[in-house]
């Protein structure tokens, strides 16, 4: 699914409940596209010319890269694109350096998946892969009496 020039419109609790919903229902293995424009952005979209004129606003950004996926546990982050750096000089010089000061990209490109670990545990014999005392997401042990044959373990 790809969600382009979408989701920086929406208010914040409509793009969490919008990835919760993805989170939950997407089948194993779904990827969602978009694009994101940092929290610095909310509020300025009169700066850029072409939103300007449209009067419309930009009202979401993520703070964090982790706000992408903090809304379903069967999310994950599989790549982040930064675009401004295919724009040249000044911007690929600063766009690093606003990536590193904000904590995410000041204009970028991302893919979420959606994890089928979380639906293996609801299975027989599977648990959660736990050797530290905090379960480590996306990982998960199946017990012996779950293998049947040499070819399951392939």
């Amino acid at each position: 699914m790809f969600a382009e020039g979408v989701l920086m419109y929406l208010e914040g609790e409509h793009v969490r409940r919008f990835l919760r919903v993805f989170g939950e229902h997407a089948p194993k293995g779904s990827e969602l596209a978009f694009d994101v424009m940092s929290w610095l952005a909310a509020g300025n979209a009169y700066l850029l010319p072409s939103v300007r004129q449209t009067l419309a606003e930009f009202r979401w950004g993520p703070r964090s890269m982790s706000d992408l996926t903090a809304p379903h546990r069967r999310l994950r982050l599989l790549s982040e694109h930064p675009v401004l750096e295919g724009y040249g000089f000044p911007y690929a010089s600063a766009a690093p350096l606003f990536r590193w000061f904000a904590g995410v990209p000041l204009y970028g490109i991302v893919r979420l998946g959606v994890d089928a670990a979380q639906q293996a545990l609801t299975e027989p014999f599977v648990r959660p892969f736990d050797v530290t005392g905090k379960p480590m997401r996306g990982w998960a042990v199946i017990d012996p009496d779950g293998v049947d044959t040499q070819r399951q373990l392939r």
